[in-house]
């Protein structure tokens, strides 16, 4: 069915319920804000709608144009280097509204993710997994003139269908290897890096856990990235 008709429905990055296991109760909406308050000791919800329109206007543009979360929550991650500061993270949920090929239609398309922001330039990298939603683009890197970026193939075996947008080929080959694209979290997930800021999101409302699992998969992939020298 429309817009989901040239395949499988993508996941949502929950895990799947144990064969023959029993279907848990409906979550209410107190259920799901007592979730985002115990992610973890150092972690805060965003319940209030001002604390989430202030982590909306930080979110990078293009990304999170006309950007509204509906579920947000903040934390921080380890420093890169002993030299560096903690890095800021924030785990959000949305839900977007999008116009159909005609026009005429329209359908929700709900998401979530987290953003990083390190306290040091990251290198340009956008790594896109096939998706109707989310399409390779260098239009996302508003900042950087497009003759120099790169728009490869993944070679990697289970990965054949993503595509890395970079400006720098070190980054390309530090990237694109079974260690790093293969991160629990980090599978089948978009991400983006440009300035300080990283992000990483997917189709459907993932649990707060999973996003913080996915927030320290990416932290690690940057933390990789400033292995090799990349990170200014």
């Amino acid at each position: 069915m429309w817009p989901f008709r040239d395949g499988a429905r993508p996941g949502n990055g929950r895990r799947r319920r144990p064969e023959g296991a029993p279907r848990p109760a409906p979550l209410t909406p107190e259920d799901l804000d007592a979730e985002w308050e115990q992610i973890g000791p150092d972690w805060r919800a965003l319940r209030d709608r001002k604390a989430r329109r202030a982590a909306e206007d930080r979110a990078p543009r293009p990304l999170f144009y006309a950007c509204s979360f509906q579920r947000a929550a903040t934390g921080e991650l380890p420093a890169l280097t002993a030299t560096d500061g903690p890095v800021e993270a924030l785990l959000w949920q949305r839900t977007q509204r999008r116009w159909g090929p005609t026009g005429r239609s329209s359908y929700e398309l709900p998401s979530s993710g987290v953003i990083l922001w390190f306290p040091r330039p990251l290198p340009l990298l956008g790594v896109y997994p096939r998706s109707p939603y989310w399409p390779a683009t260098t239009s996302d890197f508003a900042s950087t003139p497009k003759r120099l970026l790169h728009v490869w193939p993944v070679h990697v075996p289970g990965h054949t269908d993503t595509t890395v947008i970079v400006a720098d080929g070190r980054v390309y080959r530090t990237v694109t290897t079974p260690e790093v694209l293969g991160g629990p979290q980090l599978a089948n997930r978009h991400w983006h890096l440009e300035g300080r800021t990283a992000v990483a999101w997917s189709r459907g409302h993932a649990a707060p856990q999973l996003l913080h699992e996915l927030a320290i998969d990416l932290h690690a992939a940057v933390a990789e990235l400033a292995q090799h020298g990349l990170t200014e």
